[in-house]
């Protein structure tokens, strides 16, 4: 659920055919600019990665990475139980795959692009980026992208990281453990103010509070803001209060 999501800070939770051809000539123009009559399909433009597999190899990534149109990512267990065979050989294929797709990700034009644009939009983030968020700036460049074929790239090149969802943070990229662990360190920081000062916070001073603690820290508000984005632990009452979850002014049980 993403109820108590607090625009800007606390964005809420928001997909390809099968696959990635020759971009060279977006390439060597660049893609910022263009317009959506030349918008790339990344299903063409990533399709020559799949050369490098056998056809067994690109079922298994298919499935796992959900890059069929209308499916999901699909377990282990249920890939072996469709192709008849163990759980352990399907993991074993996918790791033979992701070992094959290393080299031609490295050498397909397309795929660089995707990454560097990707890091680029972390590094001006402070190094980390929810997944949606993202995938939304990628989709002004290919409007078929889905989270699956950033997530496969990611997997068989090791440009950066995927943290998967769990209670207290929505699913994010980040560039490495440093930016990570900054990301962290600012969440945890400003989360033990509020709790020092949860009366004025709630009396109306969370935005002045807000304000002097990221610059306490010496961190941009874009910055700021894309950190507390990743987490889950502020929200908003009806009222229009913001706080920690857990704070019974901000959700009542």
């Amino acid at each position: 659920s993403n109820s108590g999501g607090i625009s800007g800070q606390v964005g809420s939770e928001a997909e390809g055919p099968r696959l990635f051809g020759d971009m060279s000539t977006l390439t060597k123009k660049g893609l910022r600019g263009y317009n959506e009559a030349v918008m790339a399909s990344i299903s063409k433009l990533l399709s020559p990665l799949f050369e490098a597999l056998s056809p067994r190899q690109k079922e298994v990534v298919i499935a796992r990475f959900g890059l069929e149109k209308q499916g999901g990512e699909e377990t282990l267990a249920a890939i072996g139980k469709r192709m008849d065979i163990t759980r352990e050989r399907v993991r074993q294929i996918e790791k033979s795959a992701l070992i094959a797709l290393k080299k031609a990700v490295q050498e397909n034009t397309s795929a660089a692009e995707i990454l560097g644009r990707s890091k680029k939009y972390l590094k001006e983030n402070g190094g980390v980026a929810r997944q949606n968020a993202l995938l939304g700036h990628l989709k002004s460049s290919f409007d078929d992208i889905r989270d699956g074929h950033v997530n496969l790239l990611i997997e068989a090149a090791g440009a950066f990281r995927l943290r998967q969802e769990d209670k207290d943070f929505w699913p994010f990229y980040y560039l490495g453990k440093n930016e990570l662990k900054g990301a962290m360190a600012f969440i945890d920081g400003w989360s033990g103010a509020l709790e020092r000062q949860k009366d004025y916070a709630l009396a109306g001073h969370y935005e002045d509070l807000w304000k002097n603690f990221t610059k306490s820290k010496g961190v941009s508000k874009n910055h700021a803001e894309t950190f507390l984005g990743i987490s889950k632990r502020i929200h908003v009452n009806p009222y229009g209060d913001k706080g920690l979850r857990h704070w019974a002014e901000i959700r009542p049980m």
